[in-house]
C-alpha cells in the first residue's frame, strides 16, 4: 500500500475550488466560512481517521498524509481544523465507551458537530503536567473548575474534550458548548494560522456527568490526550510538509519569471537549501506514515522525528522563499507566501513545540 494519485487529485480538485478562492477572507475576517466547514462535511473529510461503521472515511496513513498536506496548501487553519478533529476522534474511538462512540463520532463523520481539544491553559503549554484545571468527584458526577486558553476552534466547537486534573491523575472528559458552567471569549488577531477561531474556555462549578470520561486516570498526562496528541503530531508534520512545498513551488515559479535572478549564485543556494528541507521533510513524514499504517513499534519515535523536521523545514524554507519573492512575498495581495511563512511558525509551536520536541526524542532513542 503506498500513495493513491487519484485521491491526490480529488483533493487538489477540491481545495482549488472550495478553499483557495476563501484564503485571503479567512485571514482577514478570522474565520472559516460556513460554506467552507459544509463543502468539508459533504466530502467527508471530517471523517478522515473515524471507522466506516460509525459513517467515517476509515483513511490509511497515507491518504490522511495528502489530506494534510494539500489542505495546507489552500489554508493552514482549514487544515488545523482537521487535525483537531483527528485529535478528538481518536481518543473517542480508542478509549471512549461504546456509548460515547456511538454518540459522538457518528456526529463527527459528518461535521454535524464539531469537536475541539482543550489542553493549554495560562500555566500551562508545552507541559500538559502542569494542567491546574481541576475536576472534582462528587460522586453521582464530576465538577470542573478551571480556564483553558489558545483553544483551537473554540469559537465554534459544540463540545471540547477536555484535560484536567483528578486528585493527582490526569482524566480527559467531555464537556458540551450549552454547559451552563462554561464561559467561552474569544481570541484574535494571531501571527498565523488566523482563522483558527481561537477561545478561552473558563468552567466554572461546571458539572460533567460521570460517563463523559474518556479512558483511565493515570499519572502524567493521559493515555487517551497522548493518543490525540500523537495524531496531531502526525498531521501537523504533513501540514508543515504542504506549507514548505506551496512555499518552494512559489520560489521556483519567481525564479523563472525573473530570468536573471536564476544566474545568481547566492539565489540558487537558497532554492538549493528549500529543496533539501522539503525533500527531508517528505522523507520523515513518508516514514512515519509507513510505521504508522502497519502499527509498528516506531510510529510515536517516527512522528515525533517527522513533526520536528517537517515543522522546522516549513520556517525555513517560508522565510527563504520570502526572501527570494522580495516585497511581493511581504504583501498578502500580491503571493501566498506571506500566510505560508505566517501559519509555518506556528506549526513549530502547536501540538508540542520544536523544543518539546528537542526533549522527547533523544528519550525515543535513550530508553529502548
Amino acid at each position: 500500500m503506498g500513495f493513491n494519485s487519484d485521491f491526490e487529485k480529488e483533493v487538489i480538485s477540491f481545495v482549488s475550488e472550495y478553499i483557495t478562492p476563501y484564503a485571503i477572507e479567512m485571514d482577514v475576517t478570522q474565520n472559516i466560512p460556513n460554506a467552507v466547514i459544509k463543502n468539508i462535511a459533504d466530502k467527508g473529510y471530517f471523517g478522515a481517521c473515524v471507522k466506516s461503521k460509525y459513517g467515517g472515511q476509515n483513511m490509511n496513513a497515507y491518504d490522511i498524509m495528502s489530506l494534510h498536506k494539500i489542505m495546507a496548501q489552500g489554508h493552514g487553519s482549514v487544515e488545523n481544523m482537521l487535525t483537531v478533529t483527528g485529535m478528538v476522534t481518536q481518543p473517542i474511538q480508542r478509549f471512549g465507551s461504546r456509548e460515547i462512540r456511538d454518540k459522538w463520532l457518528p456526529l463527527i463523520a459528518t461535521g454535524e458537530k464539531i469537536g475541539g481539544i482543550a489542553l493549554t491553559e495560562p500555566n500551562a503549554g508545552s507541559d500538559l503536567r502542569s494542567v491546574e484545571t481541576c475536576l472534582t468527584d462528587k460522586k453521582d458526577h464530576f465538577v470542573l473548575n478551571g480556564v483553558k486558553r489558545w483553544i483551537t476552534l473554540g469559537q465554534i466547537a459544540d463540545f471540547f474534550l477536555v484535560l484536567c486534573k483528578l486528585e493527582n491523575k490526569t482524566i480527559a472528559v467531555i464537556v458540551e458548548r450549552n454547559n451552563p458552567g462554561l464561559k467561552i471569549k474569544s481570541i484574535k488577531n494571531m501571527l498565523g494560522l488566523k482563522a483558527n477561531m481561537l477561545a478561552e474556555l473558563e468552567f466554572t462549578d461546571c458539572v460533567v456527568p460521570k460517563e463523559n470520561t474518556i479512558g483511565s486516570e493515570i499519572d502524567g498526562v493521559s493515555t487517551a490526550i497522548n493518543f490525540g496528541l500523537d495524531e496531531g503530531r502526525f498531521t501537523t508534520a504533513c501540514g508543515s510538509l504542504g506549507i514548505a512545498e506551496a512555499a518552494l513551488s512559489e520560489a521556483i515559479k519567481h525564479v523563472r519569471e525573473k530570468d536573471r535572478l536564476n544566474k545568481h549564485q547566492l539565489v540558487q543556494k537558497l532554492l538549493t537549501e528549500m529543496i533539501v528541507d522539503v525533500e527531508s521533510a517528505k522523507n520523515f513524514c513518508t516514514a512515519a506514515a509507513e510505521a504508522r499504517e502497519i502499527f509498528d513499534l516506531s510510529m510515536v519515535r517516527k512522528t515525533l522525528l517527522a513533526k520536528y523536521v517537517a515543522s522546522k523545514a516549513a520556517t525555513s524554507v517560508t522565510s527563504n522563499a520570502i526572501q527570494i519573492l522580495g516585497a511581493k512575498g511581504c504583501h498578502l495581495n500580491s503571493s501566498f507566501t506571506e500566510r505560508l511563512y505566517r501559519d509555518a511558525k506556528i506549526m513549530e509551536i502547536i501540538e508540542g513545540s520544536t523544543q518539546i520536541h528537542e526533549v522527547l526524542i533523544p528519550k525515543e532513542f535513550l530508553y529502548v
